[in-house]
């Protein structure tokens, strides 16, 4: 809903494999006019395969938190070999949001965009690491803003959170690592500190690299109405 707002000439896909949300949503996107413009499919988005674009995609998403417990070894088989496409070792270990990465490298073409918000872990522990070769590589990592651990990314979850952004092909010299202390602070995702992927890539764990990172400055409000009580943050 807020990327049908932000961007109003863009075909929007929408994927949610749970029917009662899909419900929900299609419901949503009536009354606020977007039903023409925006497609929803109801599937699994490790299945999801698109059209040819004549401009970018922007992949964007909060995928869901699920470990590797509740992940059947048919996916967690479809994860490795995708990983092994790029020429990256996969732990089976990994959680659902890392099979959300492998996809987009899987599907995406060279200048589009990315932008997840996912647990946090993933920085530094041993499954993590296809992720971090796989921002090194294909996927183009951008940046990455950080929740401080003891803030909810979302009320009533115990989950860390981190905000990847990637551009498909473009990988800048430098990948942006900042860490916040409350989710308002993420109101506008800038700044943070400039590390080299030559550093980035000695390094086994990245959140030591975000704590060395500046405070940011006070929030300033960035949400706009659109669409009746919708907001665009």
């Amino acid at each position: 809903m807020a990327a049908a707002c932000r961007f109003p000439e863009a075909e929007i896909v929408a994927v949610e494999n749970d029917p009662d949300l899909v419900l929900l949503l299609r419901a949503n996107l009536k009354v606020a006019g977007f039903d023409r413009r925006v497609s929803v499919v109801t599937t699994d988005f490790r299945t999801v395969r698109l059209e040819p674009a004549s401009g970018p995609t922007l992949f964007i998403g909060n995928p869901p938190y699920v470990r590797h417990h509740g992940i059947s070894p048919e996916w967690k088989q479809w994860y490795v070999k995708t990983c092994a496409k790029h020429g990256i070792t996969a732990s089976q270990l990994a959680g659902l949001h890392l099979h959300f990465f492998a996809h987009i490298s899987a599907i995406a073409s060279d200048g589009d965009f990315g932008c997840l918000i996912t647990a946090a872990e993933w920085l530094d522990v041993g499954y993590g690491g296809a992720l971090r070769s796989l921002l090194a590589n294909g996927l183009g990592g951008a940046e990455i803003h950080i929740l401080h651990p003891a803030a909810e990314a979302f009320p009533g979850t115990m989950s860390t959170a981190a905000i990847t952004g990637f551009r498909i092909g473009r990988r800048p010299q430098s990948l942006l690592l900042r860490r916040v202390d409350e989710p308002k602070h993420l109101d506008r995702l800038e700044g943070g500190r400039s590390v080299p992927w030559t550093k980035l890539s000695q390094e086994p764990k990245w959140s030591i690299l975000v704590r060395e990172a500046p405070k940011p400055p006070p929030a300033q409000s960035n949400s706009a109405s659109c669409a009746g009580s919708i907001e665009d943050k």
